[in-house]
């Protein structure tokens, strides 16, 4: 399922048993590979190593953002803040053979105006043309003078900057009632990154290879072969992990100990800078208790933050500071922050029109988040509110939230934003119902909403931080969510890996930079002799699993322990 057959470039040439193989397991395979159109969990993983960008933005450890060239070399501004210039990167190939120049930029903007899905209300609001100069220069011109560091995040943002596709390519396989071949890039791929699609078996597994011509080269110990297996139980996935099937393993925090127990030299990878907030929203647009602040602000302070983070994460989290997660601009850590006190929330509930409490639904995705809403469940239940619980996929999550009056009354769900900046974070949670892509709280503020608009233009940096830390006291004082908190990521690689790193703004990570060196240490050079099938011996599966059943009985009994004493 390769774009073309290739010339054979700087790659060096290897049999099967000498390339370098990286497997990860997903729950879940992506909705489509097509760049303008996965917008969400899994194909931002796919994007980020098949497509490139014209630039990328990288977090240094002082909190500061930089960017980086990629598709174009250098850049700059009209002073009127109007008009971007980008000087492109010659001699770059897409995996089919077609020279990436100016063309492809245009057709970059062309095609996402024409498929218009996933990111791309994010170009259409704030790119008005894309003009190519000549062959390794374009102009992006803009609707309306835009903040220099806000356009510099627009164009490296991994949902729609990273959708650079060969236009031969899409072209060779549009159709009449499908001008873009969106029904072919579903499963197809053709970009200038490091690797192109080899193979895939929808629901089984799809296996990636390192594309021969990448203009970053192949010096140095790239992977060259990558396999994403879909599997869909944690419990399969970390035995897989366990006996060395695969190299990277992103468990459920229950199942921590026992890895670290039956596998000691597995690389434990906390990352506490991912740009997430976890919520409970609370469905403010339907009628009935939820609609009181009173109860609202009952529900915020009987929460119990603290227990959550210990009983249900293990200290792998920490309580949010409102609705925005540290490390985006403007983000202020003085806001006011709910805090445990039943006292205090058992009057705000007397206050309400409901004083005598109320039933009502929690939806949760399994795992770590079904334990938040059987603590939910036990904390609303001291100040008068029953709430059952409801189990169901994340995917399903939108289909369920798409009505308020059918949606439940409250929904646990995290965001993560496009890029790094105040605005394409509250925006799509907090902001107008007609442009918020998970407001689930369904949360109306006019006040808010003029801030945000006024927030967004506003170049004075002074002024614009002003803005945004008065949207977010407005938001925590009108209580549409449980600001809960922060989690890490937890990620599991085997000892050989190296060169990992997720990015802090959505879950990808750039498989080019990382080596599986140490995997094939010590192999004997494969001597030029026929062809055979390589055989290597499957490890063994630990039988010794008796420590890794003692914790998890430990930490359900800590969990019904808890449970048991804040009922009684």
């Amino acid at each position: 399922m390769v774009c073309a057959l290739l010339a054979p470039g700087v790659f060096p040439a290897s049999s099967a048993a000498e390339e370098r193989v990286y497997v990860a397991a997903v729950l879940t395979e992506s909705k489509t590979w097509d760049p303008m159109v996965g917008y969400g969990s899994g194909s931002d993983l796919v994007t980020y190593n098949v497509y490139e960008g014209l630039l990328s933005i990288e977090r240094l450890e002082d909190g500061t953002w930089v960017f980086e060239p990629l598709l174009a070399t250098s850049w700059s501004e009209a002073e009127n803040h109007t008009m971007w210039t980008f000087n492109l990167r010659e001699g770059v190939l897409f995996h089919d053979g077609t020279k990436f120049n100016s063309s492809a930029v245009v057709y970059w903007h062309d095609r996402m105006l024409g498929v218009n899905r996933g990111p791309s209300w994010i170009y259409s609001s704030y790119i008005a043309k894309v003009v190519a100069k000549d062959t390794y220069t374009v102009k992006i011109h803009l609707a309306e003078a835009l903040p220099p560091f806000d356009f510099k995040c627009i164009m490296s943002n991994a949902f729609g900057a990273y959708g650079i596709v060969s236009p031969t390519y899409v072209q060779k396989h549009a159709a009449e009632d499908d001008p873009w071949a969106k029904e072919w890039m579903y499963d197809h791929a053709c970009g200038t990154g490091p690797y192109m699609l080899e193979s895939v078996e929808h629901g089984v597994k799809s296996v990636w290879e390192a594309f021969p011509d990448y203009w970053g080269g192949w010096e140095g110990d790239h992977i060259e072969r990558v396999e994403f297996p879909v599997i869909s139980d944690y419990q399969v996935q970390m035995m897989q992990f366990l006996s060395g099937e695969i190299d990277y393993y992103a468990p459920p925090i229950d199942q921590i100990p026992g890895v670290l127990t039956e596998k000691i030299d597995a690389q434990l990878v906390v990352d506490e800078e991912y740009l997430s907030v976890l919520y409970i929203f609370m469905n403010m647009g339907k009628e009935g208790p939820l609609q009181d602040i009173n109860v609202r602000k009952a529900i915020s302070y009987a929460f119990d933050y603290e227990g959550v983070i210990d009983y249900v994460y293990s200290g792998y989290a920490r309580p949010a500071l409102g609705p925005l997660p540290h490390g985006i601009p403007h983000f202020d850590p003085e806001v006011h922050q709910y805090k445990t006190d039943i006292t205090r929330a058992k009057a705000y509930m007397a206050d309400s029109a409901y004083p005598d409490g109320f039933s009502a639904t929690i939806v949760s995705s399994p795992g770590n988040w079904e334990g938040i809403a059987e603590v939910f469940q036990t904390n609303m239940a001291e100040i008068g509110i029953d709430v059952s619980i409801q189990v169901t996929p994340y995917s399903v999550l939108w289909d369920l939230m798409a009505d308020a009056e059918t949606a439940p009354e409250f929904t646990i769900a995290l965001w993560y934003p496009d890029y790094p900046t105040a605005d394409v974070y509250l925006t799509p949670v907090f902001g107008p119902l007609e442009t918020a892509w998970q407001n689930w709280a369904y949360y109306v503020n006019p006040e808010v909403n003029a801030l945000l608009d006024e927030g967004r233009y506003e170049f004075d940096e002074s002024r614009r931080a002003e803005i945004y830390k008065q949207v977010q006291g407005i938001i925590v004082e009108d209580a549409p969510t449980v600001f809960m908190l922060e989690e890490d990521r937890n990620r599991f690689l085997a000892p050989y890996v190296e060169g990992f790193k997720l990015s802090p703004i959505h879950g990808a990570y750039s498989i080019y930079d990382m080596s599986v060196e140490g995997k094939y240490a010590g192999e004997e050079p494969t001597e030029p002799t026929e062809p055979t099938e390589p055989t290597q011996e499957k490890p063994t599966t630990p039988t010794s699993t008796w420590i890794f059943a003692g914790v998890v009985v430990i930490v359900i009994a800590a969990i019904v322990a808890y449970i048991f004493i804040r009922r009684t």
